[in-house]
């Protein structure tokens, strides 16, 4: 069981949470230069996304929590990355900017990342709030100052309700 912590500065604190009365610091991994830290965590495989101000996304192999390797690295959408996370499935990595633009890369081999999708704009892109994407797969929703956006992630169900 693994916590992961991204921190003002250029790291991201994985503690092993196996005792959660009693987190250890497994790793301190150097993410990227400068501030605004950004990660997510997939659960199968074992898997992190890592962004920092050298606007470079990093997937890493924690599956040892002690040894995270890098498996690829790829540059970060336009703007400062404030929100990152995996789809239901842990296939797609979802990363939201200042920007307001949500990008969507397929995962699915974590060492070839790919393009997937690039989800539209908000009219306030400053304050990205929340970024979930549902349990049951398929449905992303993204929350701003008092305004949310959701988006079907799942291409059958998007041809099915055309």
């Amino acid at each position: 069981d693994l916590l992961v912590v991204p921190t003002l500065g250029p790291e991201t604190v994985i503690l092993d949470t196996a005792d959660p009365d009693r987190p250890v610091v497994a790793h301190r991994l150097t993410t990227g230069i400068g501030a605004s830290p950004s990660a997510g965590y997939a659960h199968h495989p074992p898997l992190l996304a890592t962004s920092g101000g050298d606007k470079t996304v990093r997937l890493w192999d924690v599956s040892d929590a002690s040894a995270p390797a890098e498996l690829a690295s790829f540059a970060a959408p336009p703007g400062e990355i404030y929100w990152t996370a995996f789809s239901a499935d842990d296939d797609l990595l979802l990363l939201t900017s200042s920007t307001g633009q949500v990008t969507v890369i397929d995962v699915a081999d974590p060492s070839d990342p790919r393009p997937w999708a690039v989800l539209g704009s908000t009219t306030d892109p400053q304050l990205h709030q929340g970024l979930s994407a549902s349990p049951a797969g398929g449905l992303l929703a993204v929350g701003a100052e008092g305004a949310m956006w959701m988006w079907q992630l799942d291409p059958d169900r998007v041809v099915s309700d055309v």
